[in-house]
């Protein structure tokens, strides 16, 4: 199979904030990827998560007209969903910025150029894949960020239809663009 393509570059702004771009090439071979986007990890304690999106339940994008966008704020345990089988879960979409934080308010804020999608949670997506039961998941201190220009709608042809193709990801480029800065609002509760 041929390489996906991925360049990214940085750009300090300012004395407080990285501009972070992305530049994806799903050659023609790829019909049919799960996302487009990036991950990375939080240190233990960045366990409160706020945004400007779609929300407050997780949503996908064949399945997000009845979250309303609004401001919402929820923390990474709480953005898990229970599954029989364990699986992706937590995903909100048409976000246009986030912050995880700690309890005293310091944390990390992303402003997204345009829309973009995230999850955030404490298990990683390779233990998401292995684990058949819950008890199977290896729950990490750590908070896992995952931000995506695109992802795959939910349908999978396992229990109804596929899903249609206008949410799946194919060949083509892909560009997305966001706003790293420090944040603080203050300890929790004040």
């Amino acid at each position: 199979m041929p390489a996906i393509r991925h360049r990214h570059s940085y750009a300090l702004e300012g004395k407080d904030a990285l501009r972070v771009t992305h530049r994806i090439r799903v050659p023609k071979a790829y019909t049919d990827l799960p996302r487009i986007g990036v991950r990375f990890a939080l240190p233990e304690g960045f366990e409160e998560v706020c945004w400007f999106g779609r929300g407050p339940h997780e949503n996908y994008a064949d399945r997000k007209s009845g979250a309303p966008v609004g401001v919402y704020r929820l923390s990474v345990d709480d953005m898990y969903v229970p599954y029989v089988v364990p699986q992706e879960h937590g995903h909100r979409t048409d976000t246009r910025w986030l912050t995880v934080s700690n309890a005293e308010g310091a944390g990390l804020r992303i402003e997204a150029e345009g829309l973009m999608e995230f999850s955030v949670s404490h298990f990683t997506i390779e233990n998401l894949e292995k684990a058949a039961h819950v008890n199977e998941l290896d729950r990490r201190a750590e908070s896992f960020v995952t931000l995506d220009v695109r992802h795959r709608g939910v349908g999978t042809r396992s229990c109804g239809p596929d899903t249609p193709s206008e949410y799946r990801i194919g060949p083509g480029e892909y560009c997305f663009s966001f706003v790293l800065r420090p944040f603080f609002s203050g300890p929790l509760g004040e």
